[in-house]
């Protein structure tokens, strides 16, 4: 089987090159972008609170779920200590009587703690479960929120 060799015009390739772009045309690309450049950063506005509201309580709850983890592994009592007028918390161990401060996380701007009853903190006993069962709520400035129900069990579930 022959294989033909496409032969290229050598000149046609120079004049494509040369001829470049004309100002209507580069005018018309900067137009379409900054149209979409209009619309994207309204909505991008609208999204990010409830982003960032998502985000935060993702993070609480893995921390919520890590100090269970070195409850376990360590045979230690270790708890989340919410501190509702600074919008933080703490990852704290309990060892001989003494509070270690493991982990001092605070929200960002515009994600407020909310206390729901008198929970404070999460204690998690060695065996994973939790000493009192309570729930935090996460709330941005669009007033959306988000609710981490902390049950008898230790199991840290997130009600949208």
């Amino acid at each position: 089987m022959k294989t033909r060799l496409r032969t290229v015009n050598i000149a046609s390739i120079t004049t494509f090159f040369e001829k470049g772009v004309t100002l209507i045309e580069f005018l018309t690309v900067i137009f379409i972008l900054i149209v979409l450049a209009g619309i994207g950063v309204p909505i991008w506005r609208n999204i990010q609170p409830t982003l960032e509201l998502n985000g935060s309580t993702r993070e609480l709850s893995t921390d919520l779920r890590y100090a269970q983890q070195l409850s376990i592994t360590e045979q230690i009592i270790y708890g989340v200590r919410f501190n509702f007028d600074e919008d933080e918390y703490q990852i704290i161990q309990y060892q001989d009587e003494n509070e270690n401060v493991i982990k001092l996380k605070a929200l960002p701007a515009g994600i407020n703690l909310e206390q729901e009853e008198s929970f404070s903190e999460a204690k998690f006993t060695p065996y994973g479960s939790v000493v009192a069962r309570g729930q935090v709520r996460l709330v941005n400035s669009q007033n959306q929120i988000k609710t981490i129900d902390i049950r008898p069990s230790g199991f840290v579930k997130i009600i949208d």
